[in-house]
């Protein structure tokens, strides 16, 4: 059975950049890393030349610690997949929000505010945050009545790169 899975924001790629063929299926092995690239439309913050102390921008788009994984999943297409987690977080969205943004501000990354939801974009990585009543991609597992946030995290990977 495949799971129920609501589109949003860059994750409709699929209907565009992956083009026919589009197929959604639970991951079941483990997520390769991209190849490193440099995204076109989404360009560095203006704050990301400082670095910020204590801020580990190679680990940034990761999930906050104590998140509960809801899903692992990806969509593939002719060009390439779409990788994608959400975890379900305590903290509620405008704290989860604030804590990426600030940690953002000394790394070589793109944030996109429209507050309290923040995205982060580093090449074809992104990371976004939402109040578990948003439309997001979902799968069976829902977010629990403590998780006051969801964090997707999400990753464009081409085939033959």
């Amino acid at each position: 059975m495949r799971p129920t899975m609501r589109w949003h924001g860059w994750l409709s790629l699929c209907a565009m950049a992956l083009a026919a063929g589009c197929s959604h299926r639970p991951r079941t092995t483990g997520t390769t890393k991209p190849s490193p690239s440099a995204s076109a439309s989404a360009s560095p913050s203006p704050s990301a030349s400082a670095p910020v102390a204590g801020v580990d921008c190679a680990h940034l788009i990761e999930p906050p610690p104590g998140a509960d994984q809801l899903c692992a999943e990806h969509v593939l297409g002719n060009v390439g997949e779409i990788a994608w987690q959400s975890y379900g977080v305590s903290d509620d969205q405008a704290t989860v929000s604030q804590r990426y943004r600030a940690a953002a501000a000394g790394c070589n990354v793109a944030v996109e505010d429209s507050a309290p939801r923040v995205r982060l974009v580093d090449g074809d990585t992104h990371l976004e945050v939402f109040a578990p009543g948003d439309q997001h991609p979902s799968c069976a597992k829902q977010p629990a009545p403590q998780h006051r946030a969801v964090v997707l995290i999400s990753r464009f990977m081409r085939f033959g790169k």
